[in-house]
């Protein structure tokens, strides 16, 4: 059996209904921030030209974001150990790198920690230290337990040169399928963190009822860097980033790749929602088979002659310390 690979988590901006909440913030947002320079037309606007043009309704258009890749799940391999399923080696993460030297600053084996490098391009602005604390808070507040006895994700962020920050050109993305989002995850940009590290790259993206697309599950993602104006606790641009990520590391849900409800639905809501909760704490970080075998193990030849070929298998979770946290928001739904 095939497919295991899926690229999803478009973000669609509908007239009928907002993804994440942000499509009645968007004509301010796109606008430039802070007094800055117009960055182009009102999504607003153009989301009406293309919906009619389209003949097609949000709902339809976000059915319709998935690209397959057929690849054997058998290929699949986990390191081990890895009590916290965050899918780094424990011997890493006590080490502080990866055999081949990629550095893990602040890894804890008890704690899933996720690795995020951040690009953008010379047409929208970098990351702020408040949206940096944001996407800190937003991962740390996860209802997560971990072997630790903590709870959340601890998200590492490295959106400074020489690997992370700008990309010394503007990213104008025009059709954000998978060669596109795939381009700028390289050797040459990540360097040895290839399939350790994930990847948000944040320019321009196009078409205008896009905010955003990543790979699930997988290791890149693109985000339109316009959406800075701040939404309830978050920027736009961070409740994008939180959203791509977690297709990043959730991949499939409960048969799906959005929820209902929480930071995976197409609704304004800032919270894990209970099925994704449920996701993580029984299987951890899911892995890739297309990343491992035709991404990373490409660029990153001297590792090994071959690509690994393990059967998949979920970490054990049947230890008492691995439960959903009782911290899930009241009310929340699938």
């Amino acid at each position: 059996m095939g497919t295991a690979f899926l690229l999803s988590g478009i973000l669609v901006v509908g007239v009928f209904g907002s993804i994440l909440g942000i499509s009645g913030s968007l004509t301010a947002a796109v606008a430039g921030s802070a007094g800055g320079p117009s960055l182009g037309p009102t999504l607003d606007t153009a989301v009406e030209g293309a919906f009619s043009e389209s003949g097609s309704s949000p709902e339809s258009i976000v059915r319709r974001d998935a690209v397959t890749h057929d690849v054997e799940t058998k290929a699949v391999s986990r390191p081990e150990p890895d009590v916290d399923g965050d899918l780094l080696n424990d011997d890493w993460e006590r080490r502080g790198r990866t055999p081949d030297g990629t550095a893990l600053p602040d890894a804890n084996p008890g704690r899933m920690d996720l690795y995020v490098q951040v690009n953008h391009g010379t047409n929208v602005p970098p990351l702020s230290a408040a949206e940096r604390r944001q996407l800190r808070q937003v991962w740390a507040s996860m209802p997560l337990e971990n072997p630790d006895g903590s709870t959340g994700i601890a998200i590492h962020l490295d959106a400074d040169a020489p690997r992370g920050g700008s990309l010394g050109e503007p990213v104008d993305v025009t059709d954000p399928r998978d060669g596109t989002l795939r381009q700028y995850y390289t050797a040459d940009r990540l360097g040895n963190r290839t399939c350790t590290y994930r990847h948000v790259v944040m320019g321009v993206v196009r078409p205008a009822n896009l905010a955003g697309r990543a790979t699930a599950p997988g290791y890149a993602s693109m985000v339109d860097g316009r959406l800075t104006r701040r939404e309830g606790e978050v920027s736009l641009r961070v409740a994008v980033i939180t959203h791509e990520l977690l297709h990043n590391v959730a991949g499939e849900v409960d048969a799906g790749y959005h929820t209902q409800s929480g930071w995976l639905s197409h609704g304004d809501d800032q919270f894990l929602s209970s099925t994704t909760t449920r996701a993580l704490a029984e299987r951890g970080f899911a892995p890739s088979p297309f990343f491992q075998r035709r991404v990373c193990w490409a660029t990153r030849a001297g590792r090994r002659d071959s690509p690994p070929a393990v059967a998949s298998r979920r970490p054990a979770r049947s230890r008492r310390w691995w439960r959903v946290s009782a911290r899930v928001p009241t009310g929340s739904r699938a």
